[in-house]
């Protein structure tokens, strides 16, 4: 909280000297209780806006007769006047640091206020992904979210460390096929693959090549195709052929 400053020789200086004279010996705190109203509430540039002579008065504590302290403070050059209002003396020369302590106070708050709204947001973020995969894995699906990623939820524990890893899911989920949908794709293919044997094969080991969930049946039924054997032309011998070979 930034404070006022009083030179040291306020007390003794000249203005402060008459303005005792015009409103009595205690007269010199009236400008100190006015700039600390002016610093907390007026920092920028010193201008009471809206006040009234007789309101600046009761501010500062003026219990003498009305007007005559606010006519004394600006004969003697503590406050002068702009247009209608009043405003201290040489404010921003003296006391302008108030202001711009304020002024960057008030960004760093602003700053860490939209720091915490942004983590407050990313909490609630987290909390409703959670809950959506708490309400999916309750309705029996296999993938649950975290970070706004959709992630497997049976996963592999590591048995020394305890700890658990996962994979995220893929957009589009693994369908089954049905012997049917193999037979049918053999056929469209024209290839010369066993369907009953890759269905009854890729079952047996769950979908899965190794530890690797399939993404796509249809890929495996490419890779069991078998390249025809190119058909050869067979070429009868020639005479000479057979001679020599002691066939004629």
């Amino acid at each position: 909280m930034p404070r006022i400053n009083v030179d040291s020789d306020y007390f003794d200086h000249p203005k402060t000297h008459r303005l005792k004279v015009y409103c009595g010996p205690e007269a010199d705190i009236y400008p100190i209780r006015l700039w600390s109203f002016v610093g907390k509430y007026f920092p920028k540039d010193g201008i009471l806006k809206g006040y009234s002579p007789t309101e600046i008065e009761a501010i500062v504590g003026w219990n003498g007769i009305a007007g005559s302290l606010i006519s004394a403070l600006e004969r003697v050059g503590f406050v002068k006047k702009v247009f209608s209002e009043f405003q201290v003396n040489d404010w921003q020369e003296h006391a302008g640091f108030i202001w711009k302590y304020k002024r960057a106070g008030s960004r760093a708050g602003k700053k860490s206020a939209e720091s915490k709204a942004s983590k407050r947001n990313e909490s609630q973020r987290i909390v409703n992904g959670l809950e959506k995969s708490v309400e999916r894995i309750a309705n029996g699906s296999p993938t649950m979210e975290l970070n706004g990623i959709e992630w497997n939820k049976n996963v592999e524990t590591g048995a020394a460390s305890g700890q658990t890893t996962g994979e995220p899911a893929s957009k589009s989920r693994f369908k089954r096929p049905t012997l049917e949908e193999v037979v049918a794709y053999c056929q469209e293919r024209g290839n010369n693959v066993n369907a009953q044997k890759l269905f009854n094969h890729y079952e047996a080991s769950g979908w899965k090549r190794g530890k690797t969930p399939i993404s796509d049946w249809k890929a495996c039924v490419r890779t069991w195709e078998e390249p025809e054997a190119p058909k050869t032309t067979r070429i009868a011998p020639t005479a000479s052929e057979l001679e020599k070979a002691g066939l004629l």
